[in-house]
């Protein structure tokens, strides 16, 4: 006779639905905290090595490769970037952007969202996890690049604050427009949104740089 499943405790269940949360939140937030001034910054050169861009083949698995940030293209408006710390506390702090950004339904194609999953900031029970739900994520917003970071090298070399959520808006000169740090209230997520729709509304980078 087959032993029956032993079911998983409450404290793994709770923990599974923490990592899902986080990737199923993959666009924003943070801990409590202020906005940075962002404005005449340019984005540092950014490349991750090791594991990288979540990609899927024909068959839907998972495969990596080397990512880097990439110059926005003609057809594009604005990119947005978010460093992500893979913890458990950010299911709660990213709901309000998140919500705000699935109202909108962009298209990713003018906008490009870069998720960049720091596991380096990773508590190990979430950690463990993150590769299942990364790859849910990508078959579900397949225009949105989502990028497994072991080291931590991008929120080193853009010399952010660690374990802390960041969002980060940049133009077609990758020269930062916004930025956020710390948790969104409900007032803090209507602006942000509207920073990014503002962006939508004017000339694509192919227009601003003719």
């Amino acid at each position: 006779m087959r032993k029956p499943q032993s079911k998983p405790s409450p404290a793994s269940r709770q923990l599974r639905h923490a990592a899902a949360g986080l990737l199923g939140g993959l666009l924003l937030c943070a801990q409590p905290g202020a906005q940075a001034d962002a404005a005449g910054r340019v984005l540092a050169p950014l490349a991750v090595e090791t594991r990288g861009e979540l990609l899927l083949d024909s068959s839907g698995r998972p495969r990596y490769e080397r990512w880097s940030l990439a110059p926005l293209r003609a057809f594009e408006h604005i990119g947005m970037l978010m460093v992500l710390p893979a913890r458990i506390v950010t299911r709660s702090q990213i709901a309000p952007l998140e919500s705000a950004i699935k109202a909108r339904r962009y298209d990713y194609r003018r906008l490009v969202s870069t998720s960049v999953i720091n596991l380096a900031d990773a508590t190990w029970a979430v950690g463990l996890m993150m590769e299942g739900e990364i790859s849910k994520q990508k078959k579900a917003e397949p225009d949105v690049h989502l990028v497994i970071d072991d080291a931590g090298g991008v929120r080193r070399a853009l010399d952010l604050r660690e374990a802390v959520i960041h969002v980060l808006l940049y133009d077609c000169e990758g020269e930062l427009v916004d930025r956020h740090e710390g948790g969104f209230t409900q007032a803090q997520a209507q602006r942000f949104i509207e920073r990014i729709d503002e962006a939508l509304r004017g000339p694509s980078c192919g227009d601003s740089r003719s």
